[in-house]
Protein backbone atom coordinates (compact mmCIF):
# COMPACT_ATOMS: atom_id res chain seq x y z
CA UNK A 1 0.00 0.00 0.00
CA UNK A 2 1.35 3.27 -0.67
CA UNK A 3 -1.09 6.44 0.25
CA UNK A 4 -4.37 5.75 -0.84
CA UNK A 5 -3.13 3.01 -3.79
CA UNK A 6 -2.89 -0.51 -3.39
CA UNK A 7 -1.44 -3.38 -5.46
CA UNK A 8 -1.47 -6.81 -6.20
CA UNK A 9 -0.86 -9.87 -7.71
CA UNK A 10 -3.98 -12.49 -7.99
CA UNK A 11 -2.84 -15.98 -9.68
CA UNK A 12 -5.74 -18.07 -10.13
CA UNK A 13 -5.11 -21.38 -11.78
CA UNK A 14 -9.45 -22.14 -12.45
CA UNK A 15 -10.20 -22.32 -15.29
CA UNK A 16 -6.61 -21.93 -16.33
CA UNK A 17 -3.14 -20.71 -14.90
CA UNK A 18 -2.80 -16.97 -15.19
CA UNK A 19 -1.42 -14.04 -13.53
CA UNK A 20 -3.37 -11.24 -13.00
CA UNK A 21 -2.05 -7.43 -11.95
CA UNK A 22 -4.25 -5.28 -9.75
CA UNK A 23 -4.01 -1.41 -9.00
CA UNK A 24 -6.60 -0.04 -6.92
CA UNK A 25 -7.13 3.86 -5.33
CA UNK A 26 -9.37 3.54 -2.59
CA UNK A 27 -11.20 6.55 -1.71
CA UNK A 28 -12.87 6.45 1.96
CA UNK A 29 -15.46 3.85 1.54
CA UNK A 30 -14.96 2.97 -2.34
CA UNK A 31 -12.45 1.32 -4.07
CA UNK A 32 -11.49 1.77 -8.06
CA UNK A 33 -8.70 0.07 -9.89
CA UNK A 34 -7.49 -2.06 -12.85
CA UNK A 35 -6.67 -5.71 -13.65
CA UNK A 36 -4.11 -6.23 -16.30
CA UNK A 37 -3.96 -9.64 -17.62
CA UNK A 38 -2.24 -10.50 -20.76
CA UNK A 39 -4.92 -10.83 -22.84
CA UNK A 40 -7.33 -7.70 -21.83
CA UNK A 41 -7.27 -5.36 -18.80
CA UNK A 42 -10.64 -4.65 -16.87
CA UNK A 43 -11.80 -2.41 -14.97
CA UNK A 44 -13.33 -2.88 -11.39
CA UNK A 45 -15.01 -1.14 -8.05
CA UNK A 46 -16.32 -1.47 -5.58
CA UNK A 47 -18.64 0.30 -1.96
CA UNK A 48 -17.85 -0.41 1.37
CA UNK A 49 -21.51 -2.52 2.69
CA UNK A 50 -22.53 -0.95 6.17
CA UNK A 51 -24.86 -3.23 7.97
Amino acid sequence: MDGDRIRFRARPVMPFPAKIDCVAVIDGDTITGKAAHPVTDLGFSGVRERS
